[in-house]
């Protein structure tokens, strides 16, 4: 049977500091000055890095969900195999008393 090991406290570790990076990107973002004026263009400038930082926003939210799932995920196999473990104790007890 193979064994696989989760080091939790590792990924606890490393998807904070994802988020760390995510936030210090979030911050950057907010102190970028106003455009501007550009004439007829600086509709379509701001449009576009409104989007830019929209979609920052939106990649940054991602990073942030897929580090609270990957930590639930952990959370569930640790969670997990202490039950599958418990199980295979009762089972060995009941075909030990027979």
């Amino acid at each position: 049977m193979n064994e696989i090991y989760v080091d939790r406290a590792g990924m606890e570790l490393r998807l904070n500091t994802l988020v760390e990076r995510v936030d210090a990107v979030d911050a950057a973002l907010r102190k970028m000055p106003a455009m501007p004026d550009g004439g007829i263009a600086s509709s379509m400038i701001s449009f576009i890095a409104g989007a830019g930082a929209e979609a920052a926003g939106l990649g940054a939210n991602t990073a942030r969900l897929l580090s609270a799932v990957a930590s639930d995920v952990v959370d569930d196999l640790t969670a997990t195999d202490t039950r599958i473990a418990e199980e295979l104790r009762e089972m060995e007890k009941g075909l030990d008393a027979s």
